[in-house]
């Protein structure tokens, strides 16, 4: 399935895909069971799976993995560019 949206994340400028459709499980200061978000890191695509607050830092998971990132990079709201009509 091709993404719906193509960003460059803030913190790392990390590219990042989302899908039209996003799902997990929200619980206090922390997103789990995520899935439709894609990262690419290290020349191939991961799949983040949870995202959680840890003090003044967002911390994104893959899998077992995961990455620290200050939360003010991520104040404002991206938004996907618009789609070219065909």
């Amino acid at each position: 399935m091709a993404p719906s949206c193509r960003i460059v994340l803030p913190a790392g400028s990390y590219l990042a895909n989302f899908n039209d459709h996003l799902t997990g499980h929200l619980d206090d200061r922390r997103i789990s069971g995520l899935s439709g978000i894609r990262v690419r890191a290290f020349f191939r695509w991961w799949s983040i799976t949870g995202i959680r607050a840890d003090g003044d830092e967002l911390v994104f998971e893959v899998g077992s993995v995961s990455a620290k990132f200050p939360a003010r990079h991520f104040n404002a709201s991206l938004e996907c560019p618009a789609k070219a009509d065909s």
